[in-house]
């Protein structure tokens, strides 16, 4: 699977969050996010000196994270769930993920090409541009951050609405109970 970086992973073992966030074309604050979001799959170590220090792994993860999340423009769950299964089919490995700097050709199957394939957010290929590039991107986050507040609320209502059920049903046990004396 080809997935594109802002830049070429350098040649060592560990990286931390502003060079992990470098590599990939984002900020260090998605590095974050997008660690507690994956925390089964991307499993940063500490330094001496508390610092966060991400493995090669880690970040070839990342960069399939954001592929998923800005590329394919799949949801949170849905890049995990996809991320789950790729890892499960290749028992674990990341050697089947191809990084591919947007400064160096594509080539191989999954490679864009052409006309119909218009550079999206951070330089990787997208089928259709964005309709207002990167604000499109924070506008969809927004929209999506606000879909899983009222997925929340919602569960939150329903809950209470359950809530509420029982009591009647006790109130109505007691009032038959008061009927009958």
């Amino acid at each position: 699977m080809l997935v594109r970086t802002r830049r070429p992973l350098p040649n060592r073992e560990y990286f931390r969050v502003g060079e992990a966030a470098e590599v990939l074309g984002v900020l260090p604050s998605a590095v974050r996010y997008w660690k507690g979001h994956f925390a089964p799959h991307v499993r940063p170590s500490r330094t001496r000196g508390d610092q966060v220090s991400f493995s090669r792994r880690d970040v070839t993860v990342l960069a399939l994270v954001r592929h998923l999340l800005h590329v394919e423009g799949l949801s949170i769950i849905r890049a995990r769930a996809r991320i789950e299964r790729l890892l499960s089919e290749h028992d674990g490995k990341v050697d089947f993920i191809e990084l591919s700097p947007t400064d160096a050709p594509a080539s191989g199957p999954g490679a864009a090409s052409g006309p119909e394939a218009a550079p999206g957010p951070g330089g990787t290929p997208c089928p259709v541009e964005p309709p207002a590039g990167e604000g499109f991107l924070a506008e969809r986050e927004r929209l999506r951050a606000g879909i899983a507040e009222v997925e929340r609320r919602a569960a939150d209502a329903e809950a209470e609405i359950e809530r509420l059920r029982a009591v009647m049903a006790r109130a109505r046990l007691v009032a038959a109970a008061m009927a009958d004396l």
